[in-house]
């Protein structure tokens, strides 16, 4: 065989030839290649490890204080709006006017002043205390939503001259008014409470039994669909716009469209005066003040509450 025929190789020697030089080419760089992948795989791994340890960084330590100012300016924002919300809804402090000394003579005396309510849908119940030198005089008053009520105490009896008194409030039992049942409380006032006080006259010398007293007469006029149980008034005496005389009285069962004329003495020393007032003080949101509505034995005024 010549030279140019060894090089001539049938298409099997070919092919073995092939494969016998890529299982020596294998063998020679199995263990490289081994090496290679194995680099490739902890590569692969110590990338993964750093992007996983590079989140938790980030959620823990690199983003977590922004995270808790965003937080942190939720919650404030939304406890500023609550705390706002609930300013609004409270009841505004009650306003007293300073307490005041009336003398009747004889060493007795009265305390006198008023107490008024800011809020229109809050009416409260009122403890108070008048205190002079060692004297003190404790009472209970209610005040109606945009009201305002006198707070006396009659009578008080002192060895030595009394010429000033200091009024405290001990205690306020604030009731909130129902927006569902009374949304405009001067509109449901007005439908509950319409007593007309008329013919209002006053006599400081009236005589008695041979004695000079104060005496003051008026109408009363029940206007409205509502019958009352009793009527409460305080009449008031005022010189130069200041309270220098007070009374209390009642009326007794005050029907529905129903009038009376009142006379109220005023005895001890009757003070001059340039005006008078009277004024019904009936809490209305007390259901055992209203007498039950005519014609209606099934429903009584109270149902309103």
């Amino acid at each position: 065989m010549t030279q140019e025929e060894s090089h001539i190789l049938l298409p099997e020697e070919k092919t073995y030839a092939r494969e016998y030089k890529w299982r020596h080419w294998w063998i020679e760089h199995r263990f490289t290649l081994k090496q290679t992948g194995l680099l490739v795989v902890m590569a692969a791994e110590v990338l993964l490890l750093l992007f996983v340890v590079w989140n938790l960084s980030d959620a823990f330590l690199l983003s977590s204080s922004g995270d808790e100012q965003a937080v942190a300016q939720m919650v404030t924002s939304g406890s500023s709006e609550t705390h706002a919300f609930a300013i609004s809804q409270q009841a505004e402090s009650l306003q007293l006017s300073g307490a005041r000394v009336l003398s009747l003579g004889d060493s007795r005396y009265d305390f006198y002043a008023e107490v008024t309510n800011p809020n229109d849908h809050w009416w409260a119940e009122v403890d108070y205390v008048f205190s002079s030198g060692e004297i003190r005089e404790k009472g209970t008053e209610f005040v109606l939503p945009s009201g305002e009520t006198p707070l006396v105490a009659f009578f008080i009896t002192s060895s030595i001259p009394l010429t000033s008194v200091s009024i405290e409030i001990q205690e306020v039992r604030w009731h909130r008014l129902d927006v569902h049942t009374i949304p405009v409380y001067e509109e449901w006032q007005e439908d509950h409470f319409r007593l007309a006080v008329t013919d209002i006259s006053f006599d400081p010398s009236f005589e008695l039994n041979g004695k000079r007293i104060g005496r003051m007469t008026f109408t009363i006029t029940n206007e409205g669909p509502y019958g009352f149980y009793e009527v409460p008034l305080y009449l008031l005496l005022f010189r130069g716009g200041s309270v220098v005389g007070v009374n209390r009285t009642e009326v007794s069962t005050l029907d529905a469209g129903e009038t009376k004329q009142v006379v109220v003495n005023w005895f001890g020393v009757v003070p001059s005066v340039s005006t008078y007032e009277v004024i019904p003080l009936i809490n209305l949101f007390d259901p055992e003040v209203y007498q039950e509505l005519q014609g209606k034995q099934s429903i009584d005024a109270r149902v309103s509450f």
